[in-house]
């Protein structure tokens, strides 16, 4: 999947991280509602959002003069339930995550996908965010998933597109062509 972003990107002259926020946004508009359900809910959105459907918005605002999620995840109603950013080699912006964040209701998730060998790194810089931005009372560490965090009643968790992939495959049952 890898070399097919970059080959597409190439190809079309897009930057990889839009290429694959694009890609993203399409799978999960084509997958079954079930499936959507069940990815969003592996990542923290649960509760209040068990919808009838999901819209999935790119390069939205949040609010005047606020930062751009890459993609704003929104429920059937159009309540904001998450926001998703895909960082595979850029780095933070100054508004990031905590804008973000402040942004999102209670029980809201922020979602940032970078590769496998950066997620650690990643997450490290935006928990440091959170704890001296002043703005949160209460950050978290996850104990059993070292790459997510409680900050005041949202989940802000580093994952990967393999991750992101491997899940849609669990959820949906399409068989997937391992390596052994």
């Amino acid at each position: 999947m890898d070399s097919l972003i970059s080959y597409i990107a190439g190809e079309h002259g897009l930057v990889r991280e839009n290429l694959a926020t694009e890609i993203l946004v399409h799978i999960l508009d084509s997958s079954d509602i079930s499936v959507v359900r069940k990815l969003l809910d592996s990542y923290g959105v649960t509760g209040r959002w068990n919808s009838f459907g999901y819209r999935f918005e790119q390069q939205r605002s949040v609010a005047e003069g606020r930062a751009k999620p890459d993609v704003r995840v929104s429920d059937a109603d159009g309540e904001i339930c998450a926001f998703i950013e895909s960082k595979f080699n850029a780095g933070l912006t100054p508004k990031q995550p905590v804008d973000y964040l402040t942004a999102l209701p209670t029980r809201g998730a922020l979602l940032f996908i970078a590769p496998e060998r950066r997620k650690r790194q990643l997450f490290e810089k935006v928990l440091e965010r959170c704890q001296s931005s002043k703005r949160f009372e209460l950050v978290k560490v996850s104990e059993a998933n070292l790459t997510c965090a409680l900050v005041d009643e949202r989940r802000m968790e580093v994952t990967s597109w393999r991750e992101i992939l491997d899940r849609l495959a669990d959820f949906s049952l399409v068989p997937r062509n391992r390596k052994n």
